[in-house]
């Protein structure tokens, strides 16, 4: 669902989050492995949540991760089990959110087509599941790339140093919750200094994002999501509706180059997004 703006000023229901996690970022969501998830509210940079884990994976994936880590540091941050870290972040999730449990929890992440992937993936594998109804996520990496398009790189330390004049305002950068600190604060920042409200395609949580497939950025997938195909699901959804069950890559380009002929789809993209199906177990 497209959202026209968020208000991250006063909104109870806008979390940022981020993990730190081993694996590759850009293969299969459950062949990562999470061992720090922190989130931060958006109107109350006081109320946060911050866990260490000791995720089911081998000693030599903590060693590759981005910034390796041991079992001995994580056990020194008071790191417990991933089904123990799922649910008390659930349990967080669910209590800050408003009373009524009506409107919808919308959760920030830097790059989130990848972080709420994995972390549907850890959920899932840890047996936790979400009590409110309507949990989606925002990438603010897309809205930042919107709302100046003039930056050579989007990256959270490159926004930061643009818009705050410090690469780690809070903290060093590649920690979970002073990630989820600096994400607040650059959000912030260019949301008062652009003049533009946080805005940007927002999926429930186990929806897989369109960016996902090489060759469809935002500009894109706003257009896709104006046609009626807002996630990866409904696209494959709609080819085999118009399809009679069927899907095949051919039939994935054609349904593609219809709904918005204006861009030049690549010859291959349909195998794209069947890979992207696939690495996703869709």
């Amino acid at each position: 669902m497209w959202h026209d703006a968020i208000n991250v000023q006063d909104d109870d229901n806008v979390i940022f989050a981020d993990l730190e996690f081993t694996g590759e970022a850009d293969g299969p969501p459950h062949a990562c492995h999470v061992y720090h998830i922190a989130a931060v509210k958006a109107n109350d940079p006081g109320s946060q949540f911050s866990q260490y884990i000791q995720p089911m994976t081998t000693d030599d994936a903590l060693q590759s991760a981005h910034v390796p880590v041991t079992r001995t540091q994580l056990a020194t941050r008071g790191a417990v089990s991933a089904a123990q870290a799922f649910a008390q972040f659930e349990h967080w999730l669910y209590t800050q959110s408003d009373t009524d449990k009506q409107r919808p929890i919308i959760i920030i992440m830097h790059n989130a087509k990848i972080d709420a992937a994995i972390l549907v993936a850890e959920m899932k594998r840890a047996g936790v599941g979400l009590r409110h109804g309507q949990v989606g996520t925002l990438c603010s990496l897309a809205w930042a790339r919107y709302a100046n398009q003039n930056l050579n790189s989007y990256s959270l330390e490159n926004l930061a140093f643009h818009y705050l004049g410090n690469t780690e305002p809070h903290g060093s950068s590649h920690n979970a919750l002073n990630d989820c600190r600096t994400l607040r604060a650059v959000v912030h920042k260019i949301s008062a200094v652009e003049k533009k409200a946080v805005s940007g395609i927002v999926l429930p949580l186990g929806y897989i994002s369109l960016q996902c497939v090489r060759g469809i950025g935002s500009g894109v997938e706003i257009a896709l999501t104006n046609k009626g195909c807002a996630c990866l699901q409904q696209l494959l959804g709609h080819v085999q509706n118009c399809n009679g069950g069927q899907l095949r890559p051919e039939l994935v380009l054609e349904l593609l180059q219809q709904r918005v002929p204006h861009v030049a789809w690549a010859p291959d993209i349909g195998e794209r997004v069947m890979d992207v199906a696939r690495m996703h177990g869709l």
